[in-house]
């Protein structure tokens, strides 16, 4: 019988130990409140799992509900900073920390 040693371990963490998904959130309601407006959740939805926004994206129905240009440069990254700052002091959600621990266990570098 062959011994096949785990030579790596990959995760994909991102919104599983740290609740990123409701900070992005949260960050473009509140850009979109500073401007009168509301981002409706059901819209949102459609970003879930990713940060692409080819389904929809925030800055392009801000701009349409306001019928003008914004900023985009400058309002994108104050949000982004808003949510990194959120992001950096939350607590990790239940089981995130330890999610990792059997690769080394298990032998992986």
């Amino acid at each position: 019988m062959t011994e096949h040693k785990i030579q790596a371990v990959i995760f994909d963490f991102d919104g599983l130990i740290l609740d990123t998904e409701t900070t992005l959130y949260e960050t473009w309601r509140e850009t979109f409140a500073a401007f009168g407006q509301e981002l409706p959740l059901d819209l949102w939805t459609a970003n879930v799992g990713g940060y692409s926004y080819e389904t929809f994206h925030p800055m392009d129905y801000l701009e349409q509900c306001l019928g003008r240009p914004l900023d985009r440069e400058k309002g994108t990254g104050e949000r982004r900073a808003r949510s990194r700052d959120r992001v950096r002091v939350q607590p990790p959600l239940p089981g995130g920390v330890g999610a990792g621990v059997g690769g080394a266990e298990a032998g992986a570098p």
